[in-house]
């Protein structure tokens, strides 16, 4: 793992992640779809793939782990994730899938995309909004 340590996801539905880049208001990341995780025995039987929700949850867990301060309230505790804009799920997500993700954020909007090497499987955006440390001018240490 490069550059940053990988964001705290349940691990029967997280991707072993295996390079995490942040550089200011941009992160990569790439990581690998195991076989093992949880929902693809029921989603769908013979054909599985990554729920859309399940790699909302992988974005959104990058976006809070690389720039808390805009995307988590003021303790640092909770998300003010508000909701998610533009979202396309182009292609499926499959298990065996090599990811590179990108998140840009210009909060309180993170765009992102994913791509599994030979084409983009979703993208979209992120909307956080409340009062997050940024916000309020606040730091936490």
């Amino acid at each position: 793992m490069n550059g940053s340590s990988p964001p705290v996801i349940d691990a029967g539905i997280s991707p072993h992640w295996r390079e995490l880049e942040i550089d200011g208001l941009a992160l990569t990341a790439r990581a690998f779809v195991p076989p093992t995780l949880e929902f693809f025995d029921d989603h769908f039987h013979g054909n599985p793939l990554v729920p859309g929700v399940v790699q909302l949850l992988w974005l959104q867990a990058l976006a809070e782990r690389a720039w808390p301060e805009h995307c988590l309230d003021q303790n640092r505790v909770h998300s003010v994730l508000s909701g998610h804009r533009r979202v396309k799920f182009k292609q499926p997500v499959r298990p065996g899938d090599d990811l590179h993700i990108t998140l840009n954020a210009a909060a309180p909007v993170f765009a992102f995309t994913l791509d599994n090497g030979s084409s983009r499987c979703t993208d979209g955006q992120l909307l956080y909004s409340g009062q997050s440390s940024a916000e309020t001018g606040k730091s936490h240490p």
